[in-house]
């Protein structure tokens, strides 16, 4: 099945951007709508925005204007519902890349660390993982070195005797081996989520740690990833 939250997670609806890809102007409740004709013009695949950024897709039978109702039945199966779905899937994802904005940090700590980095170092995130739109990576503008990344994981995965479940917002940092080993001796810190653990540690952005604290601890990793390149004198 089509898994919606999926495709529009951390976004928001730019309606001037849905009206140049082809969407109407909202309705008087808000709502908008696009069509895409598809099989031969047999089928049309419509897609549904509220005012509130909700959205819903139908797809309809063009030879007597009906639902075509299979392609949202979880237990309908076979080659023709599987293609319909493959298509309202592939529009689905192209609508959430051209027609709403990222709207990652909506963990409210993750935005204000967000703001913190640009401010203090100038850098904003890139997001170089198609697969993972929400992981954001902060890098040195001279060398290109990562010294912070922003994840959204499982809590299990990082702390596997919690006893909450869900998704939780993350950020790893470097630090000098001896520094990661006290820092995950301690409450809060975890060793690091798909990183290099000896150099690099977790601490959740979920309001565990100050801002103030997580700010030091990424001027930290800022340094310890900073290297400057020495010219080479002349003749040598």
């Amino acid at each position: 099945m089509i898994n919606l939250t999926d495709i529009f997670r951390y976004k928001t609806l730019n309606l001037s951007k849905a009206v140049a890809f082809g969407f109407t102007k909202p309705d008087e409740n808000g709502v908008i709508r696009y069509r895409r004709i598809i099989n031969d013009d047999q089928y049309a695949i419509d897609i549904i925005i509220a005012k509130d950024g909700n959205v819903d897709y139908r797809v309809i039978d063009l030879a007597d204007n009906s639902p075509y109702e299979p392609v949202k039945i979880e237990s309908a199966h076979g080659a023709f519902v599987g293609e319909i779905r493959e298509k309202c899937e592939a529009l689905l994802k192209e609508i959430a890349n051209s027609c709403f904005d990222l709207n990652l940090f909506q963990a409210e700590q993750a935005g204000r660390i967000t703001d913190l980095i640009k401010e203090t170092f100038g850098v904003s995130p890139d997001f170089p993982w198609d697969d993972y739109p929400d992981y954001a990576v902060f890098r040195h503008q001279d060398n290109n070195k990562w010294f912070a990344v922003i994840l959204t994981v499982d809590i299990k995965k990082i702390y596997p005797e919690s006893k909450d479940s869900g998704n939780i917002r993350i950020l790893n940092l470097k630090a000098a081996p001896q520094v990661v080993a006290e820092l995950i001796a301690s409450y809060g810190y975890a060793p690091a989520y798909h990183m290099n653990k000896k150099h690099w540690y977790t601490a959740p952005l979920e309001g565990s740690f100050s801002d103030d604290e997580l700010i030091r601890q990424i001027k930290e990793s800022f340094e310890i990833t900073l290297t400057v390149k020495k010219r080479r004198p002349i003749g040598k």
